[in-house]
């Protein structure tokens, strides 16, 4: 959106994917949620037409491809999860790359945190960005083995199931 784009769909795999990542953006941009940022599924969404980043599922959008081949209603579109390998999935990224070859306004973009970017950047004859993720520091915390704490239940429990354990002869 600050780079000028209007016309945004963010693709999603899933439904719920669709609300909560449009509830997600529009906190983090300062939008009020359904207004610059909404989400579309079928039958069901908050779009309006002031709406500038739409994200929406795939199955979705290959249903706006069957009445406008062109897409002409997008500036962008984001494909996420693109290494969510599926038959509607593949097929979308196959019609948008015609789509791209009749249309040089429209930016594709695919993203995915373990995406094999060659495969796909030689299948676009695209160049491929790389922005690698951030590391966090894993601390592995062990609970002691042995005894019960007798702090986490109370002494007339603890001293009932200590009676009532099977002893070996």
């Amino acid at each position: 959106m600050k780079a000028g784009f209007n016309k945004i769909a963010c693709t999603q795999p899933r439904r719920i994917a669709c609300s909560s990542l449009a509830r997600r953006v529009s906190y983090e941009t300062l939008n009020e949620y359904g207004s610059q940022v909404a989400y579309q599924v079928r039958f069901e969404g908050n779009k309006t037409n002031r709406t500038r980043v739409l994200f929406l599922t795939e199955g979705l959008l290959l249903r706006q491809y069957s009445s406008d081949n062109m897409l002409s209603m997008y500036d962008v579109i984001v494909v996420d999860e693109v290494h969510e390998r599926h038959m509607m999935g593949d097929f979308l990224l196959a019609l948008l790359k015609k789509t791209l070859a009749e249309r040089k306004d429209l930016h594709i973009v695919l993203m995915s945190a373990t995406i094999n970017a060659e495969l796909f950047a030689q299948y676009f004859d695209a160049p491929t960005l790389i922005i690698p993720g951030k590391m966090f520091s894993v601390k592995t915390h062990y609970w002691p083995q042995g005894d019960d704490d007798k702090n986490l239940v109370d002494a007339a429990a603890h001293q009932k199931r200590q009676s009532e354990a099977i002893k070996v002869m």
